[in-house]
């Protein structure tokens, strides 16, 4: 499965209630290989994109910056481990939505 078929993927917790999507895929570059390799995911509540902000080395205008990270203040980062590949468009997670990572900000 290609990286861009998950973008948009609903997310449901283990229950199988939906929690959110797909916003992003962290990857890195795989050993002795021109491939990357998947390490997790960034999930959230709204369809807004991140736009960088959530990097702390992207600064941008400070209003825009504000904004973009109070939007995504329930985001969070699932590692690999921690999610299933249901189905074309849905992701599982193995854990409850509040044992997740928030993701990192300013």
């Amino acid at each position: 499965m290609r990286g861009a078929e998950l973008f948009n993927a609903e997310v449901l917790d283990p229950s199988g209630r939906r929690v959110g999507m797909v916003l992003d895929v962290r990857a890195r570059p795989a050993p002795e290989r021109r491939a990357l390799v998947v390490e997790g995911m960034v999930v959230g509540r709204t369809r807004v994109r991140l736009f960088g902000y959530e990097r702390r080395d992207e600064v941008g205008p400070a209003l825009l910056r504000r904004f973009a990270i109070w939007l995504h203040r329930d985001t969070r980062y699932a590692p690999l481990s921690e999610l299933d590949i249901a189905a074309p468009g849905t992701v599982r997670l193995r854990v409850p939505w509040d044992e997740l990572d928030a993701l990192s900000g300013p």
